[in-house]
């Protein structure tokens, strides 16, 4: 698994923080509408400004969770390519030859898709199930998206997706692999409430209970060395946004593209330079 850039404890709190903010993952930022009744009360704002400098941050997604033993769900292509069934193994052959394996920490009970098959990446393969403790989360609506956005990101890894859990009543925060990093919906109970889960292996070392409850942390994506603003200073949606940049002596409304946000910082993928300043609060906190 990955070396993490911060500590368990540090990414959960993050997680957690930026998800009650209601801005987690997503370019979520200021609201269109102005909160302030009249001119005269919003001259009353406190204006600052940000630099946009250059920042490493991870795309997380936090999903509330259960222990759970005996789990069954299903395991996708890891790449597209040819599948294949050895003995005891299954896996996906790449044009060069290469195999990913397929379901290795799992046992298989049925497979879904016949060997020789060509497959895409994220294509349910098989039905295994995980012999020992999970942590299941269900993911639905608009988690749904930002995994759809980021599976092939995910499932092209060697390793399954990088996660964290915790659970309550346990010891803290703890580094733990996906089952599978594309969501899955094989528990049968599961797919009578219409969801679909995401679930990570337990350590043997974390003492848990079947019924236990916790959070799942999944980083998406890491977002190394580039431009951000804090959220508060961008206004509008992830297609069309702006920001008020100081010109010398003037304020100069300009619009952005966003990347990746973890709920505090946003990526400036266009229409900012390094070392720009921007107003804080937003356009939309000034009209």
């Amino acid at each position: 698994m990955a070396a993490r850039s911060v500590d368990s404890a540090r990414a959960l709190g993050s997680a957690v923080a930026a998800m009650l903010l209601g801005c987690l993952l997503s370019a979520c930022i200021a609201p269109s509408a102005p909160p302030y009744a009249d001119d005269a009360e919003a001259s009353k704002a406190t204006l600052t400004t940000e630099t946009v400098e250059r920042r490493t941050f991870d795309t997380v997604l936090s999903l509330p969770g259960t222990v759970v033993s005996g789990m069954t769900f299903q395991v996708t292509a890891p790449a597209s390519g040819g599948f294949v069934e050895h003995d005891d193994t299954l896996a996906v052959r790449l044009g060069s030859g290469r195999e990913l394996p397929v379901g290795a920490r799992a046992r298989i009970e049925r497979l879904l898709v016949e060997p020789g098959a060509e497959v895409v990446a994220g294509l349910p393969l098989a039905e295994a199930v995980h012999e020992g403790f999970a942590l299941r989360a269900p993911v639905t609506g608009e988690d749904l998206l930002r995994l759809a956005a980021s599976t092939e990101g995910l499932a092209d890894l060697d390793v399954p997706g990088r996660a964290e859990g915790e659970v309550l009543g346990s010891s803290g925060p703890f580094a733990c692999d996906l089952v599978d990093p594309v969501p899955s919906s094989a528990d049968p109970a599961l797919v009578q409430e219409g969801d679909s889960f995401l679930a990570c292996a337990i350590p043997a070392s974390v003492r848990v209970l079947t019924g236990m409850t916790g959070q799942l942390v999944v980083t998406l994506a890491t977002h190394e060395d580039v431009l951000s603003l804090p959220l508060e200073a961008v206004a509008g949606t992830i297609d069309r946004a702006r920001v008020s940049v100081r010109e010398g002596d003037e304020i100069v409304e300009r619009e952005v593209t966003l990347g990746g946000s973890n709920g505090y910082v946003v990526e400036i993928v266009d229409g900012l330079r390094e070392g720009d300043e921007v107003l804080v609060p937003s356009p939309s906190l000034l009209e």
